[in-house]
Formats: C-alpha cells, sequence, structure tokens
C-alpha cells in the first residue's frame, strides 16, 4: 500500500463523520456523535464492507484442476509430474494449457513438494508432502463456501482513508491489489473508512463501470454477484471440458475431411474463427462467410454443431452436430452420422499457425 498526503483532504473523514469530544474536567465526557454520510463512510455494519470482502477475497478456483480446492491456490512457480513427464507451472497460462491438452488424464497429475499455498485470506502455509494437501481438501471441500464474488473486480489504484476510534488515528492510503483492500475490509470492526470516489469497477460481461459512491458500489455488486459461473468445481467429469476457451483461441484449418472420399483439398485456404458469442467466421480467401456454432456435452460426450449462411459446397456439407471423439489445445476430431449408410464422416481441425 502506497501512502498519499495530496489525494484526499484528511480533515475530510472527520467532517464526514462529525465526532466532537467536550471534555469538563473532572465531570464525565460527553460524546456527541452524528450518523455518518453512508454515502461517504464505511464501517463495519454496513452490507457493502461484507460485499467488497467478498469481492477482494482470494479466488482459489483457477487452479483446482491441480490442487482440487476453491480454498487454496498453489503460489508460482512449481512443478507437476503428468505420467512422468515433469511440468513447471509459472503463471496461469501454464496451467489452462495443461488442462486443455491433459485433462481426460487428471487423475495421473502429481505435484511435486514442498509447494506454498495461499488461503483465500492471503494466509500463506508451505506444505510437504501429499498428506497436508490432502487435509486441506478434506477441510474445505466438506462444505464448499463460495465465499467470494468473482463477477465483479475492483480497478486499482484506490485512495482510502481510515480512523481507527480506538487509537484515535487517521491515514490516507492508496490502495493497489485485492490483497491491500482485504486487509483493510476484513479489520474493520474498529475502522471508520471512506474510499476516495469516483471508483472503476470492471465485471465478467467486459464493462468497465464507474462508480460514484458507497450505495452505487453496493448496488453494482448486487447485481454481478451471481452473474457468471464462478467455476468452483473440485470434481471433474467429462463434461466439465472447457471446450469452449479452447475453440475461441486462435484460427483453426481443416486439416482432413472425408465422407465417402478424401475431400480435405475443397478446405485448403479455410479458416475458421470460433468466436465467443458463438458466431462461426469462415474466411475462404476470397470471402467471409460467417455461421453459428455451439458447443454441448451429454452423457460424457462433448459435441459441437456448426452452421453457416451458405447452401454451397464445402460448408453446406458441415452442417451438422460433430461428436469429439478426441482433442487437446492443437487437434480436434470430430465425427457425424454419413447420409450415405455404412460411412461415417470425419473432419479433423488444427490450430493455424
Amino acid at each position: 500500500m502506497k501512502r498519499t498526503s495530496n489525494s484526499i483532504n484528511l480533515k475530510s473523514i472527520f467532517l464526514s463523520l462529525s465526532f466532537v469530544l467536550l471534555l469538563f474536567g473532572c465531570q464525565e465526557e460527553f460524546i456527541d456523535i452524528r450518523e455518518p454520510d453512508k454515502l461517504v463512510t464505511i464501517t463495519a455494519d454496513d452490507a457493502v464492507a461484507e460485499l467488497i470482502v467478498m469481492v477482494v477475497r482470494k479466488d482459489g478456483s483457477s487452479d483446482n484442476f491441480i490442487d482440487g480446492c476453491s480454498e487454496i491456490s498453489i503460489l508460482f512457480p512449481y512443478s507437476i509430474l503428468i505420467d512422468e513427464q515433469q511440468f513447471t507451472i509459472t503463471a496461469q497460462e501454464d496451467i489452462d494449457a495443461i488442462m486443455l491438452d491433459y485433462f481426460f488424464e487428471q487423475g495421473d497429475i502429481e505435484i511435486i513438494f514442498p509447494i506454498t499455498v495461499s488461503l483465500s485470506d492471503y494466509t500463506e502455509l508451505t506444505l510437504t508432502d501429499p498428506d497436508e494437501l490432502e487435509d486441506l481438501q478434506e477441510l474445505f471441500n466438506k462444505e464448499l463456501l463460495d465465499d467470494d464474488i468473482e463477477c465483479i473486480d475492483l480497478v486499482y489504484p484506490i485512495e482510502v482513508a481510515t480512523y481507527n476510534t480506538l487509537q484515535q488515528i487517521t491515514d490516507v492510503v492508496s490502495i493497489g491489489s485485492d490483497m491491500e483492500m482485504f486487509e483493510i475490509f476484513s479489520n474493520i470492526s474498529d475502522l471508520l473508512v471512506e474510499i476516495n470516489f469516483p471508483i472503476e469497477v470492471s465485471t465478467s460481461d467486459d464493462q468497465v463501470l464507474s462508480i460514484a459512491d458507497n450505495l452505487d458500489l453496493e448496488e453494482m455488486i448486487d447485481q454481478y454477484k451471481d452473474q457468471c459461473d464462478e467455476e468452483d468445481e473440485v470434481e471433474f467429469n467429462d463434461e466439465d471440458y472447457p471446450l469452449l476457451d479452447l475453440m475461441e483461441d486462435g484460427d483453426w484449418t481443416v486439416e482432413w475431411y472425408s465422407d465417402t472420399t478424401d475431400e480435405t483439398s475443397s478446405f485448403d485456404g479455410y479458416l475458421f474463427s470460433f468466436r465467443s458469442d458463438l458466431v462461426l467466421r469462415v474466411n475462404t480467401g476470397t470471402a467471409i462467410i460467417e455461421g453459428a456454432w455451439e458447443p454441448d456435452a451429454q452423457s460424457g460426450n462433448l459435441f459441437i454443431e456448426m452452421d453457416f449462411e451458405t447452401d454451397e459446397a464445402p460448408l453446406e456439407w458441415l452442417k451438422d452436430e460433430w461428436t469429439v471423439i478426441s482433442l487437446n489445445s492443437s487437434r480436434i476430431e470430430l465425427e457425424s452420422e454419413s447420409d450415405v449408410d455404412g460411412y461415417i464422416r470425419t473432419l479433423y481441425l488444427v490450430r493455424s499457425e
């Protein structure tokens, strides 16, 4: 936390709270306390204080594929073994890539100890063996707390003034992270806190919104707290595979297409773009043709359905629901029923370089 002395007037927190202490010699103290302005000042009893804690609490779900617990996250760097092959994890991108490539072999992931983990309150623990990790999993997975809000985030830096009512100490700090904000609002019992508005928040639907005061902040968090899939699964099955993440990452080309015969050459030069809004865009080299796509999972199987705004070959051949036979981050094998008895249509997509 960076301390600042010029962005928030230190006197403003006193003026907004209007605390007046009158001492009369040996007489008892008389304190005249007027109700703080809730648009400006946050106390421990305010709903917005609890909501802020839930927003800035550390989300441990992003590495559940490896550690199997949403209340902890393993601190980088660390290493794992998959089928005796070692991988060093230095960033979230490494976890995402491994999940795409090795999702269906997740039972073979072995963490190399010791590791350091961070709890949802940012406490750090060093674990020396799998038994210690299993103890944490059993502790936190008995009842999934889901005590964080992942659909909305604060945009930093944010300047905050605090007044400690016990020590009668004021402070003004520039907050640069969720951890620093958590430190203040998780220990707010003896504090009066004033945020220097306006601030900004980012949302799960890719908006950046301006917040004018405490009431505005409370209403915005309430609005977004249940607006996204927080992906807190700790036990995965085939239907949890991040198919949409895989498909929308880059462009794809046809490596192989066959119905009754090999007709791969019909797709030479075609680039397929599977967008997150489920628009499917194809660059044929001479034209852009749009369509739609939809991923699905049923009874342990993955499917991709494709449609196009054309009735002409070769894209007409792809209008169908395709069963995913195998996949990784660079290649997808698909099958569907042929119109000709005794044949299966096959389509292999590979990531374009």
